[in-house]
């Protein structure tokens, strides 16, 4: 049956815990265990997971943070709701994955909706996924890789909080990649972004390579601050004319 409460605490080492009941009507959730299922009816707050092998959270409406996560494994965060709903997962650079995968949808679940996407990890971070047709942050204190598709609105980029070159590096390549822009800062990391369609650069801002491939058209609307620059967009064009 379905769990009807304000902050729920479970505690479960070492143990799976599903709350998967569609009507869940939860204000947050402090969870210790395995693999982590947690579905809620309305917008929830992560309070905490620690231990985590796993993690699936899905709500009909925004996903928050207000503590810690720690989760090995995958995590995966939905909301669906018509005309979207936010997943914002940035308090104070704490969070670990073992890979992150944020979709906004309408409330058929398949739909992409508006829903602003904010994920803010204290480690590299593999990005197992991204939908939403609004914007999305992403700061890592580590190099940020790809490892599933992305479709999204605006995408910002921050790595300059890792150790070192290596692990200020974005390289988003090798999947299915489709963004409005692209806006990404890394004080010396290599850059390469591979994208399926037209590319829109809002600014680039790193010391060290950067490596734009495009099967569509090469624009900027912000500046390119850079060491040697690759483009690879044959039968397109190419302009970078920001002054």
């Amino acid at each position: 049956g379905a769990i009807g409460a304000g902050a729920v605490t479970v505690s479960a080492s070492g143990q799976d815990v599903t709350l998967t009941n569609t009507s869940n009507a939860m204000t947050s959730v402090d969870i210790t265990g395995a693999n982590i299922d947690v579905t809620d009816s309305n917008g929830i707050d992560i309070a905490a997971i620690t231990s985590g092998t796993t993690l699936d959270v899905i709500a009909g409406d925004a996903i928050t943070d207000s503590g810690t996560m720690a989760v090995s494994g995958a995590a995966t965060f939905k909301t669906k709701k018509n005309g979207g709903a936010a997943i914002t997962l940035n308090n104070a650079s704490v969070h670990g994955f073992g890979s992150v995968k944020a979709e906004t949808y309408a409330a058929d679940g398949t739909t992409s909706a508006a829903g602003a996407i904010t994920i803010d990890e204290a480690s590299a971070m593999d990005i197992a996924g991204l939908t939403t047709t609004s914007t999305v942050s992403l700061t890592a204190d580590g190099a940020i890789t790809d490892s599933g598709a992305v479709a999204a609105g605006a995408i910002t980029i921050n790595t300059t909080g890792g150790d070192d070159a290596a692990a200020r590096a974005v390289t988003i390549a090798g999947q299915t990649t489709n963004a409005t822009s692209w806006d990404v800062s890394t004080t010396d990391g290599a850059i390469a972004i591979d994208e399926d369609s037209a590319m829109a650069i809002a600014g680039i801002s790193t010391s060290g390579t950067l490596s734009l491939t495009t099967t569509g058209a090469l624009t900027q609307s912000g500046a390119i601050g850079a060491g040697a620059v690759t483009v690879s967009a044959s039968g397109q064009d190419v302009t970078l004319t920001n002054t």
